[in-house]
């Protein structure tokens, strides 16, 4: 021992009660919502269909093109998602790359979007980007191809 100084152990006494209940209680939540988080950001076409979503619907770009003459409309042909997608109840779409969706509802290829699917009329010579995803019971799929058109002027 150096001179003058004096060990001393000092031994912390254990948590008990609300507040070890609490630390533990807090560190669960924390511990499944990131669990949660972290499988909410692994979807992927490996996996869809394990989890009850639909995979990627694609957008037939070159046959949707071939009938884009109306300012006011646009006609949208797609393909259904491949394997790991049954139990499709219906598809939703986007105007604007994702922002915001139309409501989930039965339709078929090809799609038409206007002022009485889109809940508004489409502007002339503006651009779109149009993405297509199918819903199954458990929610929204994987998103197709986006399509980047300009209605005519």
């Amino acid at each position: 021992m150096s001179r003058g100084h004096r060990s001393r152990v000092v031994r912390p006494r254990p948590l008990a009660g609300p507040v070890l209940f609490s630390i533990v209680s807090a560190t669960l939540v924390i511990g499944l919502v990131k669990a949660v988080h972290a499988a909410a950001n692994t979807v992927s076409a490996s996996n869809v269909g394990q989890i009850g979503l639909a995979g990627s619907p694609t957008i037939d770009t070159a046959a949707s093109e071939a009938l884009h003459t109306d300012p006011l409309n646009l006609v949208v042909f797609f393909a259904a998602p491949g394997g790991g997608s049954t139990g499709i109840t219906g598809y939703e779409y986007t105007t604007d790359g994702g922002s915001t969706w139309s409501p989930p509802a039965p339709m078929t290829s090809p799609l038409t979007i206007d002022a009485a699917t889109s809940g508004g009329a489409l502007t002339p010579d503006t651009p779109y980007s149009i993405v297509i995803a199918a819903v199954t019971s458990t929610g929204r799929g994987l998103p197709s191809n986006i399509w980047t058109v300009t209605t005519p002027a």
